[in-house]
């Protein structure tokens, strides 16, 4: 599958550095990044979350800023004039179908309750749902390109249970890195780690209906027992041991890394 195209086109060429406005990316195509290979029908659908989006400042086709000679921003839309929502879900489906899942889209208009958004999903019945939040992305152009972006994945079962979530936040200039060369490079780059999370993947695989969630790292070492202690002794706790406890069992706990405030309740 090819990469998607990334094509800028400016309203006034002949002065680019002076004129700034009119100028829009062709988000759609297919990104070519690799995704795990399943069976399940998997339904993807993207929200735009973006504030200045949601209060209506801006279009949903809004991308960026390009930003003239002087600095003066001008906005960068869709070529399309579609939401970016829709083309990103489209790139997404696109990468997942080149394997052996059918994935299919649906389009979230802006501000959607999380309530119509599950029954736009549960309308489809499938087994598993990628929902993607986008909370920020744009790009923004002087001479060199920064990519601001704060989106999530989350992978929701047939009854709209988020079964597990990954985000993925960051503020690059294109070229800085390999995976950042360019725009059509960084949105495979950023929704390909998502999608091959391996917490994504255990929940996009496999038939549990249980949220997947990591294991505590490291663990909590158990208390180990107290034994009762012999009378008469004749070891005080000066001659390090705690009430109750023999030398070599403080010795233990530590080495488990238990805090001194648990041993001393261990001890009493």
């Amino acid at each position: 599958m090819r990469l998607f195209r990334v094509i800028l086109l400016f309203a006034c060429p002949a002065i680019l550095g002076a004129c700034a406005f009119g100028q829009r990316i062709d988000y759609r195509g297919s990104s070519n990044f690799a995704t795990p290979a399943t069976d399940e029908a998997v339904t993807v659908g993207v929200q735009d979350e973006r504030p200045y989006v949601v209060n209506g400042n801006k279009e949903p086709n809004f991308v960026g800023l390009q930003r003239s000679l002087y600095g003066i921003p001008y906005s960068v839309t869709t070529t399309s004039g579609s939401p970016l929502a829709d083309e990103i879900g489209s790139l997404v489906v696109g990468a997942i179908n080149q394997k052996t899942t059918i994935a299919t889209q649906i389009k979230i208009p802006v501000a959607t309750s999380s309530e119509s958004r599950n029954a736009l999903f549960g309308s489809m019945k499938s087994a598993r749902a990628y929902f993607i939040e986008i909370r920020e992305w744009e790009t923004d152009t002087y001479f060199k390109t920064t990519l601001t972006h704060d989106v999530s994945l989350s992978v929701m079962n047939s009854a709209g249970t988020i079964l597990a979530t990954k985000n993925s936040i960051g503020e690059e200039t294109l070229g800085s890195r390999a995976d950042r060369a360019n725009l059509a490079t960084s949105i495979s780059s950023i929704f390909g780690t998502l999608v091959n999370d391996p917490v994504i993947v255990a929940a996009s695989k496999g038939s549990a209906d249980s949220p997947v969630i990591p294991p505590l790292t490291p663990p909590i070492p158990p208390i180990p027992p107290t034994p009762p202690t012999p009378p008469n002794s004749g070891v005080s706790s000066s001659e390090g041991k705690s009430a109750g406890c023999s030398v070599d069992q403080v010795l233990d706990m530590q080495k488990a890394g238990l805090s001194e405030e648990r041993i001393r309740a261990a001890c009493k």
